[in-house]
């Protein structure tokens, strides 16, 4: 019955066609690795590597066996790790990635709740465009992403889950001159600069459209920002206005900014989702922050 160690040295020799230097990755004389590759193809019945080349290709059956064998491989490792975890009544720790909107409205509630439940859990926080964290979370770098999900669909290595939607919103500071209009339309926010944080492309054009301007315009905003407390302050500080996703403790979390009611409504709202590999287990550290992600974007969404 294969095991664990042949797939592992399978593994090692297609990432790395050389017997060699495979065999001293994994520990193991090249004769015994030899003899443990050969092993595994008698057992599948089928040649995984072609090695009438100069080089060591692996055949269709390899291609095939390759992805199932670091899935199983994976699976593996977080199966002891989760095990250990729960013996010690702990949750380790978790890597995840957002991009700018879903960072301005649910990471810092979030890791408040998290941190006031799971004291002992470690986590690490990367913020950046939804490609480069992308590329982190397939080289299993971090656990899950938070991003605009419209994008990411039709990416087959990816297990995605929608969160509520969250509306977006103007604000203002108290005393801004805007204030005094009672009913305000879009045309009426254009006297003033306008600040947001980095919009994902597809969110950046419905804002577009929704302001009468065409998508990608350079006129929608005077102030782009991917920190949401740099923005937050600029506009405190001026005339500006900001639109951001609606957090339900804006009070407190915006420092008194007031929101503006427009007249003909605001349609716009978040796309935010849990963007994880398929192949990959959800460790109980990263479970604890997907539900505390889970449960904020429900409350907001409710109020």
């Amino acid at each position: 019955m294969t095991d664990l160690r042949q797939l592992k040295n399978f593994v090692a020799l297609a990432e790395m066609p050389n017997f060699g230097r495979a065999s001293a990755s994994v520990s193991l004389s090249q004769s015994a690795f030899s003899r443990s590759i050969q092993s595994l193809e008698q057992e599948l019945g089928v040649p995984l590597f072609d090695r009438s080349a100069q080089k060591i290709n692996l055949t269709p059956f390899g291609k095939a066996v390759l992805g199932r064998a670091k899935r199983m491989i994976s699976e593996h490792k977080d199966l002891w790790r989760d095990i250990k975890l729960m013996k010690n009544n702990e949750y380790g720790q978790a890597s995840f990635g957002a991009g700018p909107l879903p960072a301005a409205a649910i990471v810092i509630p979030m890791l408040t709740d998290v941190a006031k439940l799971y004291p002992k859990l470690h986590v690490r926080v990367e913020f950046g465009h939804w490609q480069i964290l992308l590329e982190r979370l397939i080289a299993e770098q971090l656990d899950f992403i938070i991003a605009d999900i419209r994008e990411l669909l039709h990416h087959p290595p990816l297990q995605i889950e929608p969160l509520a939607q969250l509306r977006l919103g103007c604000f203002c500071r108290p005393g801004h001159p805007i204030l005094k209009r009672k009913v305000l339309s879009a045309p009426d926010l254009f006297k003033y600069p306008l600040a947001s944080v980095t919009h994902p492309k597809m969110a950046f054009n419905e804002l577009c459209r929704h302001f009468g301007l065409g998508d990608g315009s350079d006129e929608l905003f005077s102030l782009e920002c991917d920190n949401i407390l740099v923005a937050e302050e600029v506009t405190l500080r001026s005339d500006m206005i900001l639109i951001a996703p609606y957090i339900h403790s804006w009070a407190e979390r915006k420092r008194n900014l007031v929101e503006l009611k427009l007249r003909e409504g605001f349609a716009q709202t978040t796309h935010f989702g849990i963007v994880e590999l398929r192949s990959r287990g959800r460790s109980p550290a990263a479970a604890a922050l997907v539900r505390s992600a889970k449960l904020l974007c429900r409350d907001i969404e409710s109020q």
